[in-house]
């Protein structure tokens, strides 16, 4: 997809010292041992809004928005565990410093590699998914 990184690009020269704090905030909460499941999925919807809405663009906010909706159950399926939150915490940190950075290709560059490694991480999960539910009938 090119929304998220095109939202990242213009995010990276319009985003504000709060919202840099608030990324901040939800990279912390996520690699927390006590962060549930629930409260790990929710804080990355809001990381990947709030740098949508630091873009400036109301369509690209917009369609951020749908793109999680619809990512959300298949992102049900993927495991839940330590090693999980510390390359998300990886991620999200890589992308949090292009952005603190004011750097509009490195961060665009950095939410392009996040995405299409989630893409092929959830595509991996559904196809293995697939194989188990023909094997069983």
């Amino acid at each position: 997809t090119i929304v998220e990184p095109e939202g990242a690009f213009l995010a990276a020269e319009r985003i504000t010292a709060g919202e840099l704090q608030q990324l901040e905030d939800y990279i912390q909460q996520s690699i927390e041992p006590d962060c549930t499941r629930e409260w790990f999925r929710a804080l990355d919807v809001k990381f990947h809004l709030t740098i949508a809405k630091a873009s400036g663009n109301s369509y690209l906010e917009s369609a951020v928005r749908q793109i999680r909706t619809q990512i959300n159950p298949a992102l049900d399926l993927m495991p839940y565990n330590e090693q999980i939150r510390s390359i998300n915490y990886g991620v999200h940190s890589e992308i949090l410093e292009a952005l603190k950075a004011h750097d509009p290709v490195r961060s665009q560059e950095r939410m392009k590699n996040h995405i299409k490694f989630s893409a092929e991480a959830i595509y991996a999960r559904l196809i293995a998914k697939e194989s188990q539910e023909e094997e069983e009938h």
